[in-house]
């Protein structure tokens, strides 16, 4: 179900807002706005990001589903892997989101390649513009559902994350093999709604339709998934689930989503010099 919930959102957020959830994205867009974007993209990112913080946080207090989001790893360690995911996704432009379910949905090899990366470490008629309100809105909606998906599933507990990337204990029975279900949950539920938007020009709530057409696989992709692969298996926590995390109010999580913005930060900095 939880699955499915992340498919759900990412398909409706491209469907209807024409953009791909990748959360590393949209996060790092509210670090500063590109020049070819609208002046509403920022309130949408800023609706999506609350509705992923917002999603759990009601589930926590008002569902009998019970979830946990406990980091284990040293104080170094969060900060370190905090940086590594922030510089990593933002070198490489994406994270399990992002190169995921939104990229493997659309078939996209840059995503594949980036995955691989990453284990190695650890017919509708064109619509009339809805305007920006009702955009804002569909981003909270799928933020809220994107986060929900995250806490049902367990995604939010790095625990769980870790005890994924762990391949080494397939040998004596100790692996958990949850994550793979639920990413392919949600492929399943994300395909039809991303092959459907490859075919039109326009999102269903106005704005052009935002699907990637960089199919190049180079050095800042793969690197750049090394890097945020190493971060990930060193704490459990990608960008989408740190985030929703916030909902436990937790400060190992807060330092981490701090240094991983600040990794974000410093790999547009380094771009930039």
């Amino acid at each position: 179900i939880g699955g499915g919930l992340i498919g759900l959102a990412s398909g409706m957020y491209l469907l209807l807002n024409g953009r791909i959830a990748g959360i590393s994205g949209i996060v790092g867009g509210l670090l500063g706005r590109g020049g070819n974007d609208p002046g509403s993209a920022t309130f949408e990112r800023l609706a999506f990001v609350i509705g992923l913080i917002a999603g759990p946080l009601f589930l926590l207090i008002a569902s009998p589903i019970t979830a946990t989001s406990l980091v284990t790893s040293p104080m170094p360690i969060i900060v370190i892997g905090g940086l590594l995911v922030g510089f990593g996704t933002t070198l490489g432009s994406g994270c399990t989101s992002g190169h995921g379910i939104c990229g493997l949905s659309r078939f996209s090899t840059r995503s594949l390649v980036v995955h691989g990366g990453r284990f190695c470490n650890r017919a509708c008629h064109p619509p009339s513009d809805r305007g920006p309100v009702m955009r804002i809105f569909v981003s909270l909606l799928c933020g809220a559902i994107f986060g929900a998906g995250l806490y049902i599933s367990g995604m939010i507990d790095p625990q769980k994350v870790l005890g994924f990337l762990d391949i080494w204990a397939i040998a004596d029975g100790g692996w958990d093999p949850s994550l793979a279900f639920v990413m392919g949950g949600g492929l399943i539920v994300a395909i039809p709604f991303f092959q459907f938007a490859k075919n039109r020009d326009e999102a269903l709530c106005g704005g052009k339709m935002g699907l990637p057409t960089n199919r190049r696989i180079d050095r800042k992709l793969i690197v750049g998934g090394l890097l945020f692969g190493t971060g990930w298996g060193l704490v459990g926590y990608c960008p989408g689930p740190a985030i929703s995390a916030l909902a436990f109010g937790q400060t190992d999580t807060i330092i981490f989503v701090a240094a991983m913005l600040a990794g974000m930060v410093l790999c547009r900095v380094s771009r930039l010099n």
